[in-house]
């Protein structure tokens, strides 16, 4: 006759399973925090590459007006000091590499259309892509006349990517934890929407576990 199991081995097994979802719980905040974290250190070192570009050449990636000079069969830039959506942002981490500041490695995604120049950010293998440009000719950024790096997912980077609670931890880390002002904001376009990222207010849609938010950060210059 087979023996049942006794209220203690039952509470040990409870006491054990319930560990064990702790740790799960655990290891998969581990594991977000430190990719929000690897992020956080891409931002830093995107604005340090451009501020390195700008100290040796006396210009931007991708405006360089004399890049051809430098290196043959680069794209020269108009030198206006503003990458624009003109066909200098296909060329911005392009100069950085010939420059030896970036080493790409296969990373860069652009397309040879003016407003795809892509490339593949951190985050895991979650697929986040990024691009630099200046916001002179935008109405959809909360900051204008700045250079930027616009990180989430779709060809141009303005689809969502990140929950807005991820975002939120990120903009708290580094900036004034809102969407819309500071050095780290939102931008409304593609599949990113007022709604889904900031509930329509000033703040990040904190109640929402749905991907709603991209990101735009102030890279310094």
């Amino acid at each position: 006759m087979r023996k049942a199991f006794s209220l203690i081995e039952l509470s040990i097994v409870l006491i054990i399973i319930a560990l064990l979802v702790a740790g799960v719980a655990s290891g998969s905040k581990l594991i977000a925090n430190g990719e929000r974290q690897k992020l956080i250190k891409e931002f830093d070192l995107d604005k340090s590459n451009l501020t390195t570009f700008l100290t040796a050449y006396d210009g931007y990636p991708g405006d360089l007006v004399n890049a051809s000079s430098y290196w043959v069969g680069a794209t020269d830039g108009d030198g206006d000091r503003i990458v624009m959506d003109s066909g200098e942002e296909l060329n911005y981490w392009n100069h950085l590499e010939l420059a030896g500041i970036v080493t790409l490695n296969g990373l860069y995604n652009g397309f040879p259309t003016v407003g795809s120049s892509v490339l593949t950010g951190s985050m895991g293998s979650k697929g986040l892509r990024k691009r630099a440009y200046n916001t002179s000719n935008y109405s959809s950024f909360y900051t204008l006349n700045v250079h930027m790096v616009h990180y989430g997912s779709g060809v141009k980077t303005d689809d969502k990517f990140f929950v807005p609670k991820e975002s939120y931890l990120i903009d708290t880390k580094i900036d004034d934890g809102l969407p819309k002002s500071g050095d780290m904001t939102i931008r409304i376009a593609g599949t990113t929407t007022d709604a889904l990222c900031t509930n329509t207010s000033s703040a990040y849609y904190l109640a929402s576990d749905a991907i709603g938010c991209n990101i735009v950060i102030y890279n310094g210059l």
